[in-house]
């Protein structure tokens, strides 16, 4: 009986895999006598999927940086610079967003020609031959801002999924500054520029890196931490994992034929599953 019930198995796992056209994966075949295993490939679908997600977000959580007071102090002792107040004038969305993988477990990011603004309330001081007040706003314009961002899926230590940073890098092809209501000489505009736009650019490539680095560590982490890492047998019968590839009477066939190797497709992922009967 038992060698009609292993024959069986073995021919009902060849069939699956064969009417399935997915071979198992060699890294399942190292647990099959020992623990349950689950392997996820992510299909180009899903990749396309997670790229949308990425330009909302983006979309979404830039406009909404909060930005501390700038002081800077102008070289030579003429003066210092405030600009306090700042939040985001404008925002017009990339040209070019893009999501990609790389083995064994790398996601790049990368974003294109991104146009924002920022806006703060002007004070400070400025020293040609006599002292001038700074006052009025000032608005920073960035043009063609290019983000990429290359990540890791790893294992956290207590057996979830996590993305870790690799690297994080933001640049700024062309800066201006405008003055509203200033009324600033154009020697004291000049200092003005000179000495704001290199801290301003530093500082909106610093903070574009660091909001999506915060949303994928205090966000995005801690839902995949919520994920389950393993799954009971009374759960795979209830979700009916044989059904979901065509095959009648799962509960029945799980009762009977342990272990057993099933890979089911969906339309972004494809999951290989191996459960041993404890």
């Amino acid at each position: 009986m038992a060698f009609t019930h292993a024959t069986f198995l073995h021919l009902l796992i060849y069939n699956i895999l064969s009417f399935a056209d997915i071979h198992l994966h060699p890294l399942l075949q190292i647990y099959l006598s020992s623990s349950n295993a689950v392997r996820i490939r992510i299909l180009p679908r899903a990749v396309a999927y997670l790229n949308n997600i990425g330009a909302e977000i983006l979309n979404e959580q830039l406009p909404r940086l909060s930005i501390s007071n700038i002081k800077q102090r102008i070289n030579n002792g003429q003066g210092y610079i405030l600009l306090s107040q700042i939040r985001v004038s404008r925002y017009k969305r990339p040209t070019e967003h893009i999501i990609s993988t790389s083995a064994p477990n790398k996601i790049i990011w990368i974003m294109r020609n991104l146009n924002m603004g920022l806006i703060g309330s002007l004070s400070g001081e400025v020293n040609i031959l006599v002292p001038m007040k700074l006052e009025g706003e000032a608005e920073v314009l960035a043009y063609g801002v290019n983000f990429q961002l290359e990540s890791a899926l790893e294992r956290s230590e207590t057996g979830t999924a996590r993305v870790s940073i690799i690297f994080c890098r933001t640049n700024i092809q062309l800066m201006n500054i405008e003055i509203h209501n200033g009324g600033m000489t154009g020697i004291a505009l000049n200092l003005f520029k000179q000495g704001i736009s290199e801290q301003i650019r530093s500082l909106i490539e610093t903070l574009i890196c660091k909001k999506v680095t915060e949303f994928i560590n205090d966000d995005f982490n801690e839902k995949l931490l919520q994920t389950q890492t393993k799954t009971s047998l009374a759960d795979v019968i209830r979700i009916n994992a044989f059904a979901a590839i065509g095959l009648p009477n799962t509960k029945e066939l799980m009762e009977t034929f342990r272990p057993y190797n099933v890979n089911i497709s969906y339309s972004h992922l494809e999951v290989s599953v191996f459960i041993k009967n404890h």
